[in-house]
């Protein structure tokens, strides 16, 4: 009996030590992102089946934190969200209506802190977001790693008008677009 007790107590210390895989996708679901909780957070980017970026470390350094985010990320839980809106557009722009669709996968953390990804059909974002009670924080530095497969190219066009904001990673309101991968911090 008591080494059913042991074996059963080193099995649920090793399954909570493991790595923990969080999946989401596009849309469309052409590009795949895969979050890995180890040692350090990771995430990795998929398109169309094809590794683009291998797995590349996300971390930040905060002063105030007791626990820094990205580094030994203890997940309290996982959420899935699919977003299909569409805004119209105040200013007058080539398009009226901005469309603003992806899938986000929020993976909030022991430490007063979440990551969030975005998905959308032509790109993947991410970014960190912090609970803390202080009003004001300090961030030391943040680390991404890109860790891209040798051949990888990455694009985005930038709209030359000057009042242009689009940062919803889709199309430009201004129609410079097109069929391309975009990967940012958001």
């Amino acid at each position: 009996m008591k080494r059913l007790i042991i074996l059963t107590y080193i099995l649920c210390v090793f399954l909570t030590i493991q790595a923990k895989k969080y999946t989401v996708s596009s849309p469309n679901g052409k590009i795949k992102v895969t979050v890995t909780t180890d040692e350090l957070l990771q995430w990795s980017i998929h398109y169309n089946d094809e590794q683009l970026l291998r797995p590349s470390v996300l971390q930040m350094n905060i002063r105030e934190a007791t626990q820094q985010p990205g580094i030994k990320p203890i997940v309290r839980k996982a959420q899935m969200e699919k977003v299909d809106k569409e805004q119209i557009a105040i200013v007058p722009l080539k398009q009226r209506v901005i469309k603003d669709r992806y899938n986000q996968l929020t993976l909030d953390c022991k430490g007063d802190y979440a990551v969030v990804f975005r998905v959308y059909d032509n790109g993947a974002a991410y970014r960190f977001e912090t609970s803390y009670s202080d009003s004001q924080i300090t961030v030391n530095s943040e680390t991404l790693e890109q860790n891209w497969i040798e051949g990888a190219t990455l694009k985005r066009e930038i709209c030359r008008r000057s009042a242009c904001a689009s940062a919803d990673f889709q199309r430009c309101p201004h129609g410079v677009a097109g069929e391309q991968l975009v990967v940012a911090g958001f």
